[in-house]
């Protein structure tokens, strides 16, 4: 084909020509989460010590994490649907960082923590917390992978990382409000650990559904 061939029918393809700025899609994927997450805590509730432990300090950073880090994970996940990432690089890294940060919290917490070798707990769900998660993820992960289809991404397994991730983090998040549970290795175990495995089978599901 010669070249004034393939400038053409590259110009006719309009799959990937009619993206948005990510401000557009940002906003347009964070009011479904936070809809999403509204649906979520009235189906679970609150946890009847709510204000007490929000006076606790590790809870209250616990959570703060976990919603900046599905905010910027969504963030995140909307600039990797541009080959060049809107010029936005360094956003990307924030979500980054908060992953590490709240990784480490939580490992030092069960490792400090008298009942970190008890993974299965009284008065808890246990595995039913790690399928609420995945259910609460499901949808906004369909919607924000079909987004992320419509772009041109050049990280695949990166892109499917964080889309999984921003909306596991939110199940994770409605589960902390609402399970009247702090023991640490309970929320370490079928909390926090599948939140991460979720999204690196995100990761594994970009690599083969993300193509373009």
């Amino acid at each position: 084909m010669k070249t004034e061939e393939l400038i053409a029918k590259l110009s006719g393809e309009q799959s990937k020509k009619n993206l948005r700025t990510p401000k557009y899609y940002a906003s347009y994927f964070l009011l479904i989460l936070i809809f999403y997450l509204i649906l979520a805590q009235y189906h679970l509730g609150f946890r009847n010590d709510l204000s007490a432990q929000l006076l606790k300090k590790s809870f209250l950073l616990e959570i703060f994490l976990l919603i900046f880090l599905s905010l910027t994970g969504a963030i995140a996940s909307i600039l990797l649907i541009y080959p060049d990432y809107y010029q936005k690089k360094n956003l990307i890294k924030i979500s980054n960082f908060l992953l590490a940060i709240t990784t480490i919290i939580v490992a030092t917490q069960m490792i400090l923590s008298a009942e970190s070798s008890t993974f299965i707990t009284t008065n808890s769900h246990n595995i039913e917390c790690s399928i609420c998660i995945a259910a609460i993820a499901a949808i906004p992960s369909l919607l924000i992978f079909g987004l992320i289809k419509k772009g041109a991404t050049t990280k695949l397994k990166k892109a499917g990382f964080f889309a999984i991730l921003t909306c596991a983090s939110l199940g994770c998040l409605a589960l902390r409000l609402s399970e009247n549970n702090d023991v640490v290795a309970h929320f370490a175990i079928w909390h926090y650990f599948p939140t991460l495995l979720f999204a690196c089978l995100g990761a594994l599901f970009g690599k083969y559904f993300l193509k373009w």
